[in-house]
């Protein structure tokens, strides 16, 4: 049984969602779409422990790889695969997911644990980032590949015009300019 608190969020939850052009009125699994926001620390509070988020962050994880690629494909026909590649990293990396998820205020939504709470852990790029690929893998199995793609391409693939305004370079890259630069 859900707790209390998580009971009277759930309409809020799918206000947020509407908010965002999800057609909630297709929704199914209402116990799903609530464990998308429970965080591992929020669910561990309880005695009978509570399904927590990390499952669904897996699949949404997947499927945001597999949505950002097939994106970048058809919009850039001209780009090398390597181009594409580091196009890709930069938008599904951990600090580009936190701040969509800020932009969209998800981290009003999350359940975290008190202790989590104190150390404002719904604040955290890893929290928020994860929140989203969990939601990214509700959408999915919920409503489907075509909710979940264009959820992608208005919140996540939009960030392409701010990416691409810098170099985007990889760690590896980076490393390897370095090591020629500073030892020719």
């Amino acid at each position: 049984m859900l707790p209390q608190e998580v009971i009277n969020k759930k309409q809020g939850i799918k206000d947020f969602l509407k908010s965002l052009h999800i057609p909630v009125e297709k929704i199914q699994n209402e116990d799903l779409l609530v464990q998308t926001f429970v965080h591992k620390s929020f669910a561990a509070d309880y005695k009978h422990m509570l399904l927590h988020n990390e499952r669904l962050e897996f699949l949404g994880d997947g499927i945001l790889w597999a949505i950002i690629n097939k994106i970048l494909f058809i919009t850039y026909p001209e780009y090398a695969e390597s181009d594409l590649t580091l196009y890709k990293i930069a938008l599904v990396r951990e600090e580009t997911l936190a701040e969509v998820a800020k932009d969209i205020h998800l981290d009003t939504y999350i359940f975290v644990s008190k202790g989590e709470e104190k150390m404002q852990g719904r604040k955290k790029n890893a929290i928020l980032s994860d929140c989203l690929e969990a939601l990214l893998g509700f959408l999915y199995i919920d409503l489907g590949s075509n909710v979940v793609e264009a959820f992608i391409k208005e919140y996540i693939f939009s960030k392409i015009s701010t990416i691409s305004k810098d170099p985007v370079k990889s760690y590896k890259t980076m490393v390897q300019e370095y090591v020629q630069k500073e030892y020719k």
